[in-house]
Order: C-alpha cells, then structure tokens, then sequence
C-alpha cells in the first residue's frame, strides 16, 4: 500500500529529484536504507571514539582493550 505524505526538503534536494524518473521510488529505497542501517557507525564518528566504544564492550577481548588504552587520545 502507498500513502501520499508531505515532506520539507531543502530547495537543492528538490532541484536533484526533479532531474530523476522516479522520484518517489528513490526516496522511498533512501528512506528504506537509511533506516535499516540505523545501526550502522556513522562515518563522522572520529577513531579515538570508535576505539573507546570498543574498548568498553563487554566482549572485548583484555589484550585488545589493553592496548586501546594505551592509543587512545584524551577526548578532551
């Protein structure tokens, strides 16, 4: 089933679907994807940040959270 539903989008982004078949199709894969990767690492997430969520999992190996301790940068 198919539910017309209005949305705000910035100006550019409009201009971008406008030059596309299938608008609707795209944006309802964008929206597909985006939320089942809503556990997916964010790609502006730094490494020190990555490392440290890591390192304090419980299934994360000793050595390898000793050694996370010893790269990771103060965060401050």
């Amino acid at each position: 089933m198919k539910v017309n539903k209005t949305l705000s989008l910035d100006y550019s982004i409009v201009q971008e679907l406008q030059l596309m078949k299938n608008q609707s199709a795209f944006v309802n894969a964008a929206i597909l994807k985006r939320l089942g990767g809503m556990m997916s690492v964010d790609p502006e997430i730094t490494t020190n940040q990555l490392m440290a969520a890591l390192m304090s999992r419980t299934d994360c190996d000793p050595f390898l959270k000793k050694a996370l301790k010893l790269k990771i940068k103060p965060l401050y």
